[in-house]
């Protein structure tokens, strides 16, 4: 008998160490490790399958973490041992892809989101270090982990299992999913050490009740570590997607070319308080209704556009990368506080109206020489001359009307009160929702009102426009 037991606790040693480390990979069935080459024009890439034999990929790459929509040109390797190579070809220069590894059979995923940047066409074939590409524990030949920071990106000092870096696609499932592995881990550990302390007892102990109480410790031990396993692997067998959290929490933040009125300003303003997310919520059920629109639609712009709904956000052209403002801006010379400077060599230069130069009067005190987004859905107008070119107005003074529908008589600062706003935005979306191009196609109609009816044209949606979309999509399945 006591020879069948220490058999049994052997087993059970060897199972609770084992099984744990294998369960490491068992939400990720794919582990790209490193990159091999990158032009301007492709991709390389190496990495290990795990878990599945047979394994056949897919790749689905774009430019926007919540849009994998390209699939062409991709080409998987295998090498033997579960190794394989991938290439994407067809990519543009000094471009940022990310790009996922799916089962072909049921479309799931199987290997974390990657991330890589092009080199510049100026720059030829250069290794993935020198194209800017940024895998997680891609070792270096001393064997630590490389890691450069990025714009909003922060190298971690203690880097996490796939996580060498937080970047600004990295979102709470990542973490949380580190979490899962570490508690099953940490799960077979306790085993371990609850069935070290019953065995102690078990062959310490003359006493028949100890006895029993410490076989009672190691089964439980046992049993509790096999439920925690067989869950998880009951789970991951039937779709690994059940135990790879993807919360669909994006990450929102205000961009530098957006300033928020303070509420003492806005209430002067409007002469109402800052209106609340179910006050907001409430008047775009109304608006769509009187519009004829879809709710999903302003909906959808209140996501875009001030992360879900702030009334008293202004949105400066002038600061926004490759916008006509931006250029006229660097083209000026002079901020909104006369600091003079150099647009050519200093590219990146920012306005520097503030919320504190916010005030009372029709236009709010903005700097008109260019164009600004008012309230809500970010409702535009422009400087006077803006279509000719010739908006360089002294004083400068905005167009009371929006990019093509008249403005029905507002002034910027009407444009902060709830319901206008969102009338006005409703009735811009609608107006792009009649242009050819765009007529049934929401994805460009979302397009065409960030970008302008050029969008109507174009052969596919906007990143801007395929991530309203999707919020409108998801708007309609939940009701």
């Amino acid at each position: 008998m006591q020879k069948i037991q220490r058999i049994i606790f052997f087993f059970a040693l060897i199972a609770v160490i084992i099984l744990p480390h294998g369960l490491l990979h068992a939400d990720q069935q794919v582990i790209i490790y490193s990159i091999t080459e990158a032009t301007p024009t492709s991709f390389s890439f190496n990495g290990e399958v795990f878990e599945y034999q047979n394994l056949v990929m897919q790749v689905k790459y774009g430019t926007s973490t919540s849009s994998l929509d390209k699939t062409g040109q991709t080409t998987i390797t295998p090498l033997g041992d579960n190794t394989f190579t991938g290439k994407i070809d067809g990519v543009l220069p000094n471009t940022t892809y990310y790009f996922e590894l799916y089962n072909a059979s049921n479309q799931a995923p199987v290997s974390n989101l990657n991330q890589f940047k092009t080199p510049d066409t100026s720059k030829g074939t250069v290794n993935g270090q020198d194209a800017d590409v940024n895998l997680p524990a891609a070792p270096t030949q001393n064997g630590e982990i490389k890691c450069d920071e990025g714009a909003g990106e922060y190298c971690l000092l203690a880097p996490l299992p796939n996580i060498v870096k937080v970047t600004p696609t990295t979102g709470l499932g990542d973490y949380l999913n580190i979490v899962v592995k570490f508690t099953i881990g940490f799960a077979g550990v306790l085993a371990v050490v609850m069935i070290v302390l019953g065995g102690i007892t078990y062959m310490g102990s003359e006493s028949f009740t100890k006895k029993e109480d410490a076989k009672g410790m190691i089964g439980h031990a046992i049993g509790g570590l096999l439920l925690a396993l067989a869950a998880f692997l009951i789970l991951n067998t039937i779709n690994p997607n059940l135990v790879r959290l993807h919360l669909g929490i994006s990450t929102q933040s205000i961009a530098v070319e957006d300033i928020i009125i303070p509420d003492t300003v806005y209430q002067s303003i409007t002469g109402n308080a800052v209106p609340l997310p179910g006050a907001i919520d409430a008047a775009a059920h109304t608006v769509a209704t009187n519009t004829g629109i879809p709710y999903c639609v302003l909906h959808a712009l209140l996501q875009v556009e001030t992360q879900g709904g702030k009334a008293g956000q202004i949105g400066m052209d002038a600061n926004v990368k490759g916008t006509k403002s931006n250029k006229a801006f660097l083209s000026s010379g002079k901020t909104y506080k006369g600091v003079t400077f150099n647009g050519a060599s200093d590219p990146n230069k920012k306005n520097d109206v503030s919320k504190n130069e916010i005030t009372n009067t029709p236009g709010l005190g903005l700097d008109w020489r260019f164009s600004n987004g008012i309230g809500l859905v970010q409702v535009t107008f422009f400087p006077t001359g803006y279509d000719s070119g010739t908006y360089t107005t002294n004083p400068p003074s905005w167009e009371s009307r929006n990019i093509y529908p008249t403005r029905d008589g507002f002034t910027p600062a009407d444009m902060l009160d709830m319901t206008k706003n969102l009338t006005e935005g409703a009735k811009i979306w609608k107006y792009f929702n009649g242009l050819p191009g765009c007529t049934g196609d929401y994805a460009k109609t979302f397009s065409a009102y960030n970008g302008g009816n050029s969008m109507c044209s174009a052969t596919s949606p906007s990143a801007y426009g395929q991530n309203a979309y999707g919020i409108y999509q998801s708007c309609l399945s939940n009701g």
